[in-house]
């Protein structure tokens, strides 16, 4: 019983060593950019907008705030970033930031903007509900990444 004890403290006292020096690790981009690939967007933009305050016209802080608001669902605030990276006019990151964009507005006509009044009833001109029905059903949204 004694021994279990001794390794359950043992065990204990390793992950908060651990944890420390992970706390205790200075922020780095690279550590934001990791953040951002393991799928931490929230804590990855907070990084990042800690970046931004230091280099406001740092076009690679803006794209991945861009990419962390695309992927949390803030689109305004996304397309707002993703407009920074194409004013840079970077060689590398305008063509991305353009795509991005240009994947947003898609996106947002095609299922995320506002619903007619024929749509929201169910029905449209020389369709019955049960055809509209069944070519909702039909469609799907499928998103492509890369973090190029």
């Amino acid at each position: 019983m004694k021994s279990k004890l001794q390794k359950l403290i043992l065990a204990v006292s390793a992950l908060v060593c651990v944890q420390s020096a992970a706390l205790a690790a200075p922020m780095t981009f690279e550590s934001a950019v990791s953040e951002y690939k393991a799928g931490h967007y929230q804590s990855a933009l907070s990084m990042f907008k800690t970046f931004g305050a230091s280099s406001p016209n740092n076009a690679y802080v803006h794209y991945y705030i861009a990419l962390c608001q695309h992927r949390l669902g803030h689109i305004d605030q996304a397309r707002q970033e993703y407009q920074f990276v194409v004013q840079s006019r970077d060689a590398k990151l305008a063509p991305m930031a353009q795509t991005a964009m240009a994947q947003l507005s898609r996106a947002h006509t095609s299922g995320g903007g506002s619903v007619s009044q024929a749509s929201a009833s169910g029905t449209t001109q020389g369709s019955s509900p049960s055809q509209v029905s069944s070519s909702r059903r039909a469609k799907k949204v499928i998103e492509f990444y890369a973090d190029w």
